[in-house]
């Protein structure tokens, strides 16, 4: 039980969450069936994530955008969703980081390498021509969120430990798994959340060029 005032140090320190930085949305048109979104967060990464980065502890960067039909005098109505996942984890071998989203990968040698790949992100959002109705105003929306130590990274931490260091005593970085779930599902590890909302638009489609958003009058 000697370990135990450790392992609560530590999770002290994963849940001291600092405000995160703003993020901003706007839409663009593209040579396609679909409009561009252009999510941008000045500093993605706040301090209290980058220490953490720095320690080995992974983290997530998650963006979702909505598109949203507006109803005068009523709820808008969600048209569509379209979500992206990036994983951030330091190699403790390399000491580079890795950038994760899907199937594909990259590597930096420096955390702020890091914080400018995920600066911009650009979203190709596939638009049905049904909805290209002058009628018919729209916004969008987006969401960011920064979660430290997903439930999919603490598995991967911990097939490491067990594999990479001959087994443990059934917990993660020293500290018991019973407790370790138990301020998870408090605090959500220091998950922080931004939202920002484009100005409203209506979308156009005209041979080619494709379908581009154009600001509402209305």
């Amino acid at each position: 039980m000697r370990s135990l005032p450790r392992s609560l140090a530590l999770l002290a320190l994963l849940t001291i969450v600092p405000p995160a930085e703003a993020l901003e949305l706007a839409v663009a048109p593209t040579d396609s069936s679909a409009i561009l979104g252009v999510v941008s967060w000045p500093d993605p990464l706040p301090e209290f994530v980058l220490d953490r980065l720095e320690r080995g502890i992974p983290a997530t960067v998650g963006i979702q955008i909505d598109l949203w039909r507006e109803r005068r005098g009523w709820y808008d109505t969600n048209v569509a969703t379209w979500t992206r996942e990036t994983q951030i984890m330091r190699d403790p071998w390399t000491g580079r980081y890795r950038l994760r989203e899907g199937g594909h990968s990259a590597e930096f040698d420096s955390l702020s390498s890091v914080s400018a790949a995920i600066r911009r992100i650009e979203f190709p959002l596939p638009i049905d021509s049904t909805w290209c109705d002058p009628g018919q105003v729209y916004r969008a929306s987006v969401t960011g969120i920064v979660r430290p130590l997903t439930a999919q990274d603490l598995r991967e931490v911990e097939t490491w430990l067990t594999g990479e260091l001959g087994g443990g005593n059934g917990g993660l970085l020293g500290v018991p798994r019973g407790v370790f779930g138990i301020v998870r599902d408090l605090t959500g590890l220091g998950d922080r959340k931004e939202r920002a909302t484009s100005g409203s638009f209506i979308l156009r489609w005209s041979p080619g060029t494709g379908i581009a958003p154009h600001p509402s009058t209305n």
